[in-house]
């Protein structure tokens, strides 16, 4: 690649994070459901974190821009996050059977519990990226479907 076309890709990829935080920075708000399926049973409570950043999502909860704590009926739950600035995001969802609030895993560092992540996205030995789980909120509504995934 010379030169000029490195340039234009930098500014492209300028270009384009300026649009996000421009999305984010607008004043828009809008309604981010998210609606869960695939419950194994009705133990416990269903916890729900929303992130906009890659640097916490999903290890750090406790940095998430909302947090519910959700009660399971019939193997479902959802939620409504209602005044969510528009922009980019990613949620990450946990099973919490025992609500202890953490994952639970075996002596193999397996989870003991299920989970889920917007765009039902996986990752390879761990969670998935920000980017492979970011859903864009750019309009007044707009609903996520995360199935469960448990390992034991």
């Amino acid at each position: 690649m010379n030169w000029r076309t490195l340039m234009s890709i930098g500014c492209l990829l300028v270009s384009l994070l300026s649009y996000t935080n421009k999305m984010q920075d607008s004043g828009n708000t809008g309604m981010l459901t998210v609606a869960i399926n695939g419950l194994s049973n009705e133990k416990g409570s269903v916890l729900v974190s929303l992130f906009d950043n890659k640097q916490d999502f999903p290890k750090e909860a406790s940095r998430a821009v909302r947090r519910e704590k959700l009660e399971i009926a019939g193997g479902t739950a959802s939620i409504t996050f209602k005044d969510v600035p528009y922009g980019t995001y990613a949620v990450a969802i946990l099973h919490d059977e025992n609500d202890n609030l953490k994952m639970d895993f075996n002596v193999l560092g397996i989870p003991k519990e299920g989970y889920g992540f917007s765009n039902n996205a996986k990752g390879s030995l761990g969670p998935p990226s920000f980017e492979k789980a970011a859903v864009i909120l750019n309009n007044s509504k707009k609903t996520i479907r995360i199935r469960m995934r448990y390992f034991l």
